[in-house]
């Protein structure tokens, strides 16, 4: 029987110019999941700047080894620059946007956001949270 899957999203306001949209999630049985960030979620940062995520596997139903995510636009630029790739299966990570091969940074938010999950294995759990603020911290 194929695993569908479960998310639950929600905001968390960290002070007037910054928020936190926290992902959790549990994957399909083929190890993926998506989740659209659009509508009047996106109007709350939209203009905003991404620059900070967190990935945090759930301790009893750990992901695969190495499972991948991103974040992507709506020309299916990853804000992240490939960072999400190979995530550890026991351990939470902080990263910052990677702009391109040497440089981090703040990224705008100017269209729909797609985040998505592969390899992680069937019916894992984790929490994504991606961190906006409202100006540039650069």
């Amino acid at each position: 029987m194929a695993t569908a899957q479960v998310v639950t999203t929600k905001w968390i306001e960290l002070g007037e110019d910054k928020l936190r949209w926290d992902v959790a999630w549990k994957s399909t049985d083929l190890g993926v999941v998506s989740v659209v960030l659009t509508g009047s979620d996106l109007a709350k940062v939209f203009g905003w700047y991404l620059f900070m995520t967190k990935s945090d596997p759930d301790g009893t139903t750990v992901p695969s080894a190495a499972w991948d995510w991103t974040i992507k636009d709506d020309h299916g630029i990853d804000l992240m620059g490939g960072l999400g790739a190979d995530t550890s299966e026991t351990a939470g990570v902080l990263k910052i946007p990677k702009l391109d091969g040497t440089n981090y940074g703040d990224v705008i938010v100017d269209s729909e956001l797609t985040f998505a999950i592969a390899a992680a294995g069937d019916a894992k759990k984790g929490v994504n949270s991606f961190y906006f603020r409202k100006n540039s911290g650069r």
